[in-house]
């Protein structure tokens, strides 16, 4: 069991670190039960952590650990440009 406020490593050491309150969140979403803060805190720690939308992805060591953060980031830009966008942009037939 996980002490409350404490961060744990999911699986390796590219898995972003998540607390109880997101685990929980996240857990949440998946399973269409989430209040609207733990959808605003799920969608957050996705943009944030899991996507690293906002750090810089270069590693002047490392080209492919470059590329795998390019492509992280990549998913969270995604995200916010589509919680952004009016909805007039979308046609009725877009699926």
């Amino acid at each position: 069991m996980v002490e409350p406020g404490k961060k744990v490593r999911l699986s390796a050491p590219w898995i972003a670190i998540i607390g109880i309150a997101d685990a929980a969140a996240i857990k949440a979403l998946a399973a269409g039960t989430a209040t609207e803060h733990q959808q605003r805190r799920a969608l957050d720690w996705i943009i944030k952590q899991a996507a690293k939308t906002y750090e810089d992805p270069f590693d002047p060591t490392n080209s492919r650990v470059t590329d795998y953060r390019l492509g992280r980031r990549s998913v969270g830009l995604q995200l916010v440009e589509l919680a952004e966008i009016p909805m007039s942009r979308f046609k009725e037939n877009d699926g």
